[in-house]
């Protein structure tokens, strides 16, 4: 009997896996702090990618640029150089922009001014790390507008 009873305090005196303890507590919130801020990180880099594509895009339109109107003279628009171009755009960001996702109005009103090119891009964020606050499937739009030269 005496000897459990020494067993026991002899327990509660052992220090030798406490420092493994601690840093076991310490170490998962850290981690899942560290990595939800390279989450944030990510979703603001894709949210300003999305912006910068909807606004090279609206721009390429606008200028009747070669890379998004037949060449023609004068220049028409042409649909599908227009997607070939934004989601090249979107690719050199790292973002994947499928064509679905891109609303391009060559006739728009803008602020209350007329004849400008409006670009719509819409993206889903995904991010396995932020499935747990339930912001799994984020969704990020950016709207654009350019003047329509000519």
């Amino acid at each position: 009997m005496r000897s459990i009873t020494r067993q026991i305090r002899g327990l509660f005196k052992a220090r030798s896996g406490a420092s493994a303890m601690e840093f076991a507590v310490l170490a998962t919130p850290m981690v899942l702090l560290l990595f939800g801020v390279l989450e944030i990180g990510r979703l603001q880099w894709t949210r300003n990618a999305v912006e910068e594509v909807a606004a090279a895009g609206a721009r390429c339109v606008g200028l009747a640029s070669v890379s998004c109107s037949d060449n023609g003279s004068p220049r028409a628009y042409n649909s599908s150089k227009t997607l070939s171009y934004m989601t090249n755009e979107a690719m050199s960001w790292s973002v994947n922009v499928a064509n679905a996702d891109i609303v391009v109005s060559t006739a728009a009103t803008c602020q209350g001014l007329s004849n400008f090119t409006q670009v719509t891009v819409s993206h889903r964020f995904r991010s396995g790390l932020l499935a747990i606050a339930g912001l799994s499937d984020y969704p990020i739009a950016s709207v654009a507008c350019y003047p329509n030269q000519g």
